[in-house]
């Protein structure tokens, strides 16, 4: 209840905030805020305690301005479960500082300065907020008179566009005191209605409430029982029995609150009945005005037979906090109501319990195959359950393997899928294996250029593509280098001063004509730019300067006349070609993932998807994906080329089949397992009560019982609540007389 209240609460605020916006833009003012008024509001703009349950907002200027209208107070819990309140006049929320509000009549008029959020008053029906603050008393429940000299509205009301005409104000209106020629017009302050006496609420009146509970404690040992069965689930033990224990447990208690129905919501609260002389409807908020700081909560569908504004005697017996209207008249009566039509279903438990139960469902389903272990708990219960032991692939194609069988695979040629779209999403266990292929035949050398060039490939990829040596020319040429440097340092300073200028490092490449050549190939096979590692390669050949294509042809041309040519180099040049060359490599295995991705699932074989959140765990199968040294990059290549020449390690599946794909000549393509370690023990085990399987079922049937059934509830006791609320109407309307005036 607090719940759909609170939700209610927050709509309204909000509608309110928009309509402030609305009337701030289009509002007339008045005249601006005296020194003398904002010194008084100053108290309620710097201390947010002064404000409540106002939240405390500047104002947005000093123009004062005036709304008129009957105030309607808002009443609310706080989490203290005490009565608080606002108020409000057309939709803008206002504050009353100093008592002001003791100053309010049925209809008011009302000057304002304005926050981005609600209003603070200066005047009420004729009273100054400075004569309110001379009299203020926290404890005043009644207004004094006030004096002529404090009044800012007088008989002139013109000056607000106010008048009998435009505004519909009479004598009945605004309540006034019996000496009408009195100029001070002192404000009646009568409670407008009377206090007859109060009773029980009937048992009939009782059944509109709703003495259940709102389901959450239900859902919650719903949800905590489904998390204690996924944890154990993921963790792929066969000894559950602690969580089946704790699951039970959580099921018991939820059916107890299922049933519950706490004793505070059964108990008959007390009805007071009053006699109202006159009220106001206001429809906006489906209340009744019934005296300065009293409205009434009335049902939505008895809008239509309230009157507007009614000034005839009336009866009502009003229930709680939130005053809700049970009874107006001799005619509206929600105690006749469920006499004659039945008391209304409550729905928000079933609307919980449908949501909540349809999620856990759709969790479970995804998260542990239960339907396939259902199938396969039925054909073992029924001896229909089969068991294959497969060694090789024409085995596995030959075999007719059904949806819900167990299977046992030992094979070799099996290789995960390399574009493993699960492969980075846990950095701290990336050895996970989601979908594998089955191969028994590698990729033909005959018509692949990759294959062909494989050892090409593999040099470049190798610690040793990039080799300098150390011979004497070597050393006749740094010593030379030396003397030079140390003659420039001398002749330029006229001393000898080593630091001025250093001699650049420099080593001798080994065979730099093949490495040209095996770049420019493998560039060629992968349809590579390879433009940084070609430039770096031309540039340790010419030296410094300007490289061109025509360049990188010439030197193609004269490395494959002469390959073995050592040259020395620039050490730094160096350094700069092997970063560039790391970057070159990451690109090739780039474009080899798509063949070998090809190979693995295109034309013959088995592409083997395991489902039901489980894997298999491969060793160095992240650095393998994730490449990021040298040695990974290596370890990357090897890999690629174990797939392609069909020499993968043998992996054994132990799973139960989730469904078989077949290709036109009945040859199996495709086959998704469930290869939890649950699958791996004895079949009496594994279909026991006590099994993950079996709890895996039980879980499962158990939340789409609860969605179904409370869905079911749903829409019956809508349908119900309609075709009841129908027939009150037309008992109303056959039988309403608008009697109020």
């Amino acid at each position: 209840m607090y719940i759909c209240i609170s939700i209610s609460y927050v709509h309204e605020r909000n509608e309110n905030e928009q309509k402030l916006k609305k009337f701030i833009e289009n509002r007339e003012s008045s005249r601006d805020l005296t020194n003398e008024e904002l010194k008084l509001l100053e108290p309620f703009m710097t201390n947010k305690k002064t404000v409540r349950p106002y939240i405390l907002h500047p104002l947005i200027d000093h123009k004062v301005s005036v709304v008129q209208g009957p105030c309607i107070r808002h009443n609310f819990l706080t989490q203290r479960r005490q009565i608080d309140y606002y108020y409000e006049i057309g939709n803008i929320e206002l504050f009353f500082p100093y008592n002001l509000d003791l100053y309010l009549s049925e209809y008011n008029i009302v000057e304002v300065v304005f926050t981005n959020k609600y209003a603070y008053v200066l005047s009420v029906n004729n009273c100054s907020i400075q004569f309110a603050f001379e009299n203020y008393d926290p404890d005043r429940k009644k207004p004094i008179e006030i004096p002529e000299s404090y009044m800012y509205l007088n008989e002139d009301t013109d000056k607000y566009d106010i008048t009998s005409e435009n505004s519909n104000l009479n004598s009945s209106d605004i309540n006034y005191n019996d000496n009408k020629n009195d100029k001070l017009n002192k404000v009646d302050v009568q409670v407008d209605y009377e206090p007859l006496y109060e009773r029980e609420e009937t048992p009939l009146e009782i059944k509109t409430r709703n003495r259940g509970n709102y389901g959450i404690l239900t859902s919650l040992c719903l949800t905590l029982a489904t998390i204690f069965f996924m944890r154990e689930w993921s963790a792929g033990s066969d000894q559950i029995l602690a969580t089946l224990v704790i699951d039970i447990a959580c099921f018991g208690v939820a059916v107890f609150f299922i049933w519950h129905k706490p004793k505070r919501n059964s108990r008959p609260q007390q009805v007071e009945t009053i006699k109202v002389n006159t009220f106001n409807k206001d429809p906006s908020s489906d209340k009744l005005i019934v005296g300065q700081k009293t409205n009434v909560s009335y049902p939505k569908y008895w809008s239509q037979f309230l009157p507007e504004v009614s000034k005839k005697p009336t009866e009502m017996d009003i229930y709680g906090y939130f005053k809700i209207l049970l009874r107006c008249g001799n005619t509206l009566s929600i105690n006749r109501e469920v006499e004659q039509f039945g008391a209304p279903k409550m729905v928000v438990r079933n609307k919980v319990l449908f949501f909540v139960g349809s999620i856990l469902a759709i969790v479970i389903y995804f998260f542990s195959d239960p339907i396939n272990n259902s199938f396969s708990a039925y054909r073992y219960y029924s001896n229909q359950l089969q068991t294959w032991q497969v060694n090789d692939l024409t085995t596995l194609n030959n075999s007719n393997i059904k949806q819900g069988d167990l299977i046992d695979i030992t094979i070799n040629g099996v290789s995960c899928d390399v574009k493993d779209e699960d492969k980075d999403k846990d950095k701290n266990n990336g050895n996970k294996c989601h979908r594998l292929a089955i191969k028994d035949k590698p990729l033909e050398n005959e018509s692949n250029q990759i294959m062909l060039s494989f050892d090409t490939i593999n040099k470049i990829f190798d610690d040793n593509f990039v080799e300098s040596i150390e011979d004497n020319e070597l050393l006749l040429f740094r010593m030379y280098q030396q003397e030079m440097v140390k003659e420039y340092n001398m002749k330029n300073t006229g001393s000898y001063n080593s630091s001025f200028y250093r001699a650049k490092p420099i080593l001798k490449l080994k065979n730099l004509g093949q490495m040209v050549i095996d770049i420019n190939k493998v560039c060629n096979i992968f349809e590579l730019e390879c433009q940084n590692v070609k430039f770096r390669l031309t540039q340790l050949y010419y030296k410094e300067g300007f490289h061109d294509q025509a360049n990188w042809y010439e030197l193609v041309t004269r490395a494959e006349k002469f390959p073995t040519f050592n040259k020395i180099v620039e050490k730094s040049i160096v350094d700069k070609f092997i970063f560039d060359l790391k970057k070159m490599k990451k690109e090739i295995l780039s474009k080899l993932t798509n063949t070998v991705s090809d190979y693995q699932f295109n034309g013959s074989g088995v592409d083997v998807t395991l489902i039901g959140n489980s894997y298999i765990e491969l060793p160095q199968l992240y650095n393998i994906n994730n490449p990021i040294s040298d040695d990974d990059l290596k370890l990357s290549l090897d890999h690629y080329y174990k797939i392609l020449t069909n020499e993968s390690e043998t992996i054994n599946l132990v799973g139960l089949v989730g469904s078989v794909s077949h290709r036109e000549d009945s040859s199996i393509s495709q086959l998704k397992l469930n290869v939890k370690n649950y699958y791996k023990v004895d079949l009496e085990k594994l279909f026991s009560l006590a099994s993950p399987v079996i709890i895996d079922i039980i879980m499962f049937v158990i939340m789409v019982l609860v969605a179904l059934i409370n869905g079911g509830l749903v829409l019956y006791k809508t349908i119900f609540n309609r075709r009841r609320l129908k027939q009150i109407i037309k008992y109303y309307s056959d039988r309403v007389v608008h009697y109020y005036g």
